[in-house]
């Protein structure tokens, strides 16, 4: 990994058809130079920390505060249309905005922490949408209802938008600072930041956090994590911004055919560069190869039951508590009511990414890896390795472990697991009819739901970076 300062200027064609200059050297901690690698990727994960932490307050607490406002179910799937629509058309645009970049922070930070400002604000104002319609309207009107909604679904949009600003530049940042060789590690500690964000934040949306606070952070449960939430996200990529050094880039010119930069930079440059990157998107899904296509029509299917459960298990759990008690709306319900079902729905979440944060630790392991089989060389190495260490053990203890099945499963093959993991997944989603009395049951289908969550934000990205390969050697 790269550090140190310096005015290093470093002039580059990393994309065809372009000169780039830079200035700088890009490294992690650069001011400690004995720091651990995992100290490292550490620091620059954490914002994925305070990220996540995000996605799981509006994941668990966004549907029951817009359904207890009055706004009706299917209504409420438009809105959260606006996570998947804001991926699909925010991380590509923005990249491509930042790749021409030419702050003095480098080229992914200002967006990052741009996108955290505004992420944090909008926070905020779905916490508080209430008490800002009541700046301009009477409360307890119509009007200050309607207003209260308003705001609170332009919350909702403002914050999809703006924090997968700040995801692409997260991800933009492990790209551009860490090696190709130390990848897949840094790759592994962002996905363990991630894992225990999701259990953080799910963690502390189930504590009754009006009490504990005794009320300085707002007098709902609503106003307490959206604060909380707001600032684990500005504090996390705080520390990453300051623990991150990245190139100044001091010129970004298109080439002509001569290899001559036309000097047209600007805006001009970077709509033609997000029109070329559209464009090729476009031509990729045309012609994808059918091994790679299969995967993603698989994902696409499986998605359509992962919308609900990611935005509507807090509000399904919580229905059911409140009818258990004898109302038979949620929206109609007392607030107390309504916040401790709100709570018993956020600790379901916290149990599915319990699960799947163990899933993820444990599974991979045990799972056939799908790059070719060690050489007769280096399997006869293996095996002589094995006997001499074997050899040292007591009688008994040799037994034993011969008897023990071996490391990995050479059965269970990614694609296996990723179909045992979507038929779980089915499995459970048909269940959810008997459960619809139950709190322990809806409880235990969201919390079970985790082990499939894990296997689907592994398995199919796994599995298409292998048929890359394949298809790059010509093997399909």
């Amino acid at each position: 990994m790269a550090g140190g300062g310096g005015g290093l200027v470093v002039s580059s064609g990393s994309k065809k058809g372009r000169r780039r200059r830079w200035v700088g050297r890009a490294g992690i901690l650069d001011n400690w130079p004995h720091c651990p690698t995992s100290i490292r990727f550490i620091a620059l994960a954490l914002g994925m920390f305070g990220l996540q932490i995000t996605w799981s307050c509006e994941m668990a607490q966004a549907s029951p505060y817009l359904l207890s406002l009055g706004l009706s179910k299917s209504w409420m799937s438009i809105v959260f249309v606006a996570g998947p629509l804001s991926g699909l058309v925010v991380q590509p645009i923005v990249g491509v905005l930042s790749d021409s970049c030419k702050s003095k922070l480098g080229r992914r930070r200002p967006y990052m922490l741009a996108g955290c400002a505004v992420s944090s604000v909008a926070t905020l104002l779905l916490g508080w949408s209430g008490d800002v319609a009541a700046w301009f309207t009477s409360e307890s009107s119509t009007a200050h209802n309607r207003l209260t909604i308003a705001l609170a679904v332009l919350a909702v949009y403002v914050i999809d938008f703006s924090i997968n600003v700040v995801q692409a530049m997260d991800r933009s940042l492990l790209v551009d600072l860490v090696p190709p060789s130390q990848q897949p590690l840094a790759n592994a500690w962002a996905s363990r930041t991630f894992g225990f964000g999701a259990v953080f934040g799910y963690w502390f949306g189930g504590l009754d956090l009006v009490r504990l606070t005794r009320g300085w952070m707002g007098g709902t449960q609503l106003k307490a994590i959206t604060a909380f939430t707001a600032f684990f996200l500005v504090l996390t990529h705080a520390v990453t911004a300051a623990s991150v050094t990245e190139r100044v880039l001091l010129e970004d010119d298109p080439l002509d055919h001569d290899g001559e930069g036309h000097g047209a930079g600007g805006i001009k440059d970077a709509g033609a560069g997000l029109w070329g990157e559209l464009k090729e998107i476009g031509a990729t899904l045309r012609t994808l190869p059918r091994p790679i296509q299969q995967v993603f029509n698989v994902q696409f299917a499986s998605w359509m039951g992962w919308f609900p459960i990611l935005f509507f298990s807090t509000t399904w759990v919580a229905e059911i508590y409140t009818r258990s008690l004898g109302f038979p709306e949620f929206a109609t319900s007392p607030a107390d009511v309504r916040e401790e079902g709100t709570r018993i729905g956020t600790r379901a979440m916290f149990f599915h990414s319990l699960l799947a944060l163990a899933t993820s630790v444990v599974l991979p392991p045990l799972v056939a890896p799908m790059v070719p089989t060690p050489t007769d060389r280096q399997r006869d190495y293996l095996r002589s390795a094995q006997s001499s260490l074997s050899a040292q053990l007591p009688s008994f203890l040799r037994s034993f472990l011969r008897n023990l099945p071996h490391i990995p499963f050479s059965w269970l093959s990614l694609p296996l697991l990723w179909t045992i993991s979507n038929g779980t997944f089915a499995i459970l989603l048909l269940s959810s009819y008997f459960a619809k009395r139950s709190v322990a049951g809806a409880s235990a289908i969201i919390a079970g739901t985790g082990f499939c969550w894990s296997v689907t934000n592994w398995a199919p990205f796994a599995i298409v970076s292998h048929l890359s390969v394949c298809v790059i050697l010509r093997k399909y």
